[in-house]
């Protein structure tokens, strides 16, 4: 969530090349390490008095050059308002390892790389990891006749569906509360909707 106290307005400028317009945009800059992943993702639950970015803003990540993949570009062709509350949601990926001298997210409203204004957020500490958290080759022994054989559970064609697989979880610590595990696949898979009723199959 996001708020500029300063409008910010795309600017034309001519040029031997002929008039080039300046596009205003937000620059965040995340911990060395972190880095984002384009394009932003629908932001399910807006919290209270924002609205979401303009449908035309685009998001851009230098994943190319190391000293750059953790600087996010929001560019606003129409320019950012002032005094307008916004809410986005993008995914993040934490780096190895946080430097507590330099744990924090800078954001910057800016033209032409020229900063309007901006605001220092504190980071935030990694989790432990759960070194004996893995995925699990799910295979099951079958006895058919004199024969012995291996099936699996698995089904590793392209776009199959009804496709199961096993993870084994070790957690750190014990939550004596109501919690989520969260487990993301890669771009383009996609778990059912509602998936209760099968885990554990």
């Amino acid at each position: 969530v996001f708020e500029a106290t300063e409008a910010v307005r795309p600017v034309t400028r001519e040029t031997s090349l002929g008039p080039v317009v300046s596009v205003p945009e937000l620059f965040i800059e995340a911990p060395p390490g972190f880095t984002y992943i384009c394009p932003l993702n629908g932001t399910v639950y807006m919290p209270e008095y924002t609205v979401p970015l303009p449908s035309d803003v685009e998001c851009f990540v230098n994943h190319a050059v190391q000293e750059e993949r953790n600087e996010l570009h929001l560019y606003f062709p129409r320019g950012i308002d002032a005094l307008k509350r916004f809410a986005f949601t993008i995914d993040l990926v934490n780096g190895q390892f946080v430097d507590p001298t330099s744990n924090i997210f800078r954001l910057s409203t800016r033209l032409d790389g020229v900063t309007v204004e901006d605001v220092v957020l504190p980071g935030f500490f990694l989790a432990n990891r759960m070194d004996n958290t893995r995925y699990n080759f799910d295979t099951a022994e079958v006895q058919w006749g004199p024969n012995r054989f291996f099936s699996w559970r698995e089904d590793r064609r392209v776009s199959a569906l009804n496709n199961k697989v096993t993870f084994i979880v070790g957690t750190t610590m014990r939550l004596g509360m109501d919690t989520m595990l969260q487990v993301k696949a890669p771009i383009g898979y996609k778990f059912e909707y509602d998936c209760t009723s099968r885990v554990g199959e």
